[in-house]
């Protein structure tokens, strides 16, 4: 079986790691979306519109993404039960 294309896996999945980033609570909040900050450091500099806009389509981005690799998994295991 094929594995996915690595540059759409990479794309999708880049947010994801830099959202990821560590926050430790002890330095100034960052600005930009980060899933530890939102979780622990509640305020404007995390709640803001554009970290909701970048949130969503980033949730949206890896829903799509793996919707389209499990479709595609699931259409080779059916050409392969067909040979």
């Amino acid at each position: 079986m094929d594995s996915p294309p690595l540059l759409p896996w990479a794309i999708t999945h880049w947010p994801v790691l830099e959202a990821l980033n560590n926050y430790d609570g002890l330095d100034e909040a960052p600005t930009v979306f980060n899933r530890h900050a939102t979780a622990y450091a509640v305020g404007q500099a995390q709640y803001s519109r554009a970290n909701a806009l970048i949130a969503t389509m980033l949730a949206t981005s890896v829903l799509r993404e793996a919707h389209h690799v499990d479709v595609t998994v699931r259409d080779l295991k059916d050409e392969t039960k067909t040979m």
